[in-house]
């Protein structure tokens, strides 16, 4: 069985993954004073450095997203690339999981943290995610 947890605040405190703090203090940086940076806001060559870790989603209508990239190791790990195909592809709980946390950050234009293990006690996370909106 698969354990989550979602964070919206204390990200630190959370997650362990370099790749997750580096994202979100690229993303602190480059929003500013404003509520969401813009996707070109993003240093290309520190994005780049994480693009085998990153996911890109578009919004396209109202709770569904495409994926605009699905990074290398995800595929490797996730054994399939969800490049250009959408979130309501996936099923059941899974589809209403993403949904869900897809949703709370394009409503409230903050970001959020997920992390998955495989028990309910305090095993070290398989995997870890955060969630940046981005503007145009």
């Amino acid at each position: 069985m698969m354990y989550f947890e979602i964070f919206d605040s204390s990200f630190e405190t959370h997650l362990i993954g370099p790749e997750a703090t580096l994202l979100h203090l690229l993303w602190t940086m480059a929003k500013g004073d404003r509520v969401i940076p813009d996707e070109a806001d993003l240093p290309a060559g520190r994005m780049e450095y994480l693009r085998d870790d990153l996911m890109i989603l578009k919004p396209i209508g109202d709770d569904d997203w495409l994926y605009e990239h699905y990074g290398r190791r995800i595929a490797h790990h996730s054994e399939f690339d969800m490049t250009g195909r959408k979130v309501s592809e996936f099923q059941g709980e899974l589809r209403d999981f993403f949904v869900k946390v897809y949703g709370q950050v394009c409503r409230e234009l903050r970001p959020l943290a997920t992390v998955h293990r495989l028990g309910s006690f305090l095993e070290r996370p398989l995997w870890e995610r955060i969630i940046l909106p981005v503007g145009e």
